[in-house]
């Protein structure tokens, strides 16, 4: 594909999400595909955070050892990875039948139309920053919205309201787990973030 056909898909995921999740499924790319394209769009992130972090620096929402680049990007990785991991298993236990595969393809491209915002919002705040709120406002909405659908797709639940229920209880899932982390981890991360 050029870059005509992913600015149309782009465009597609935005009009018609549940359309371009069929067209993304139909790609099947292969992991040799799916896990440099995740550590790209990682990588990506952390660039357009580190840049944000460095243009408008702002009290720090995580510990400091978080705004270093390496530890912000092992954290996106892992939490992408997990995100996919609990939405493949709990849209099978609600009668989905996605693999780990289709949701990664899914959620790895909504990483893309995720950085092309970030990007965008990073330009208008440094020139138009109510605007800026604005289209982060507007984005995440969509971006809820696209999630419903690409989920109700990969699963095969032809429903957004159980696409809804998935991404909840994934959500749920998903801050137990981090709540665990940071009660086993946080004590030596906050130690070491002293000594950096």
């Amino acid at each position: 594909m050029n870059a005509r056909a992913w600015w149309q898909l782009a465009v597609l995921s935005i009009r018609d999400p549940a359309q371009a999740a069929v067209a993304l499924l139909a790609m099947r790319p292969g992991r040799d595909v799916l896990w440099p394209a995740l550590l790209l769009a990682a990588a990506l992130n952390t660039l357009v955070f580190s840049l944000s972090d460095i243009l408008l620096p702002a009290p720090p929402v995580f510990p400091p050892i978080l705004h270093q680049p390496l530890a912000y990007f092992a954290m996106i990785t892992l939490g992408l990875v997990g995100f996919i991991q609990l939405l493949t298993w709990i849209g099978r236990l609600l009668g989905g039948q996605g693999g780990f595969a289709d949701m990664m393809v899914l959620l790895v491209w909504l990483q893309y139309l995720r950085l092309l915002v970030q990007a965008a919002a990073l330009v208008l705040v440094l020139t138009l920053p109510v605007l800026s709120l604005v289209v982060v406002a507007a984005a995440t909405i969509v971006g809820v919205y696209i999630l419903l659908h690409f989920v109700s797709k990969a699963h095969g639940l032809n429903s957004l309201g159980r696409a809804a229920i998935t991404l909840i209880l994934t959500m749920l899932a998903m801050a137990f787990a981090i709540s665990i982390l940071i009660a086993l981890l946080g004590g030596p991360v906050l130690e070491s973030a002293q000594h950096v």
